[in-house]
Order: structure tokens, then sequence, then C-alpha cells
């Protein structure tokens, strides 16, 4: 493949678009992030997954729902009021560093290794209305059956509804 060049011989460079992450206050968002290089993780790497998902629960969102499959992780959250002043939520880069950065260090403890365990990109959504909630949740609660890594949604360990009297597991 022939690039063509820019004054001075240099060759262009790809650059991967960024595209923007809305952020709205009170919202609730879809979210998911992949292990780098699809690094499939085993059983006892995806407890500290869930684990460090779990633990900032109540402190800096409220987890609506949580499926960790091998590769990847899927979560409906919203972000909670940054210390005293109701109006100023955590941000969901700040929360996303955290939880990559505290379940990255859980996981590489767990299999006795180094290294990047997150792609350093995420997907994000703004969920929108009732239906749009419904449709997420029913998602991350169907996606360890549509994988095959479960017969049904209740035998999958690595899953997490907040409320689950919506939804039969």
């Amino acid at each position: 493949m022939t690039h063509r060049r820019l004054p001075g011989g240099a060759a262009p460079r790809a650059h991967r678009p960024r595209l923007p992450h809305w952020e709205e206050e009170g919202a609730l968002y879809f979210i998911t992030w992949v292990t780098a290089n699809r690094l499939a993780l085993p059983a006892a790497a995806r407890d500290r997954v869930i684990q460090a998902c779990r633990f900032f629960d109540r402190k800096r969102y409220r987890l609506w729902a949580l499926v960790v499959v091998p590769d990847h992780v899927h979560a409906v959250i919203q972000p909670l009021p940054r210390g005293t002043d109701e109006r100023v939520p955590y941000s969901l880069s700040s929360i996303l560093h955290s939880l990559k950065s505290f379940s990255a260090h859980r996981v590489n403890e767990a299999l006795e290794r180094t290294g990047r365990v997150w792609q350093s990109r995420r997907y994000d959504r703004v969920i929108r209305n009732e239906a749009d909630l419904r449709e997420k949740l029913l998602y991350i609660v169907k996606n360890p059956v549509v994988a095959g890594l479960a017969e049904t949604p209740g035998e999958y360990r690595w899953l997490y509804v907040m409320e689950s009297s919506w939804v039969e597991l």
C-alpha cells in the first residue's frame, strides 16, 4: 500500500476518531469496556472485576446492572453526587478510570501477571427513557445466555441486577 507523502517526506498518519462522550446530570448510562487484545478473563479474574465494580456502588455511582463476560463488561450506572455538593456528580470518565484501574490491579493480582487489562476506550450511551432502560437491562441479563456462557441468566455468577423483581432470572 502506498501513501501520499506530506511536504518534507513524512507519510500521513491515520487517527482514530474520538467520539464525544455526552454526560447529563442525573442520567443513567449503558457502558461497555473491553479487555486489551481481547484477553479472556478466567473465573478468578471475573470474580475480581465484579467485586471491583460492586465496591464503588453507592460510593461513586449507583450500579443498576452488570455482567462480566470473558472479554468485556456491560453495566448500567448512575453517577452519584461528588462530596457535599449535590449538583456536581462524579464524571463518567473519572468513574471509568477508577473502575478500570482498580479492577486491572485486582485482575493482574489474580492472574499473577502485569500489564494492561483493559482497552483505553469505552462505549457509553445515555439512557433516554424507561423503555431504553428496560432494553439495556434485558440486554445485560440475556448476554451470558446469548453468548453461550450459561443456560439461564440466574446460573451465571458474574451477573448483578440491582432489583431483579422486574425480570425472572
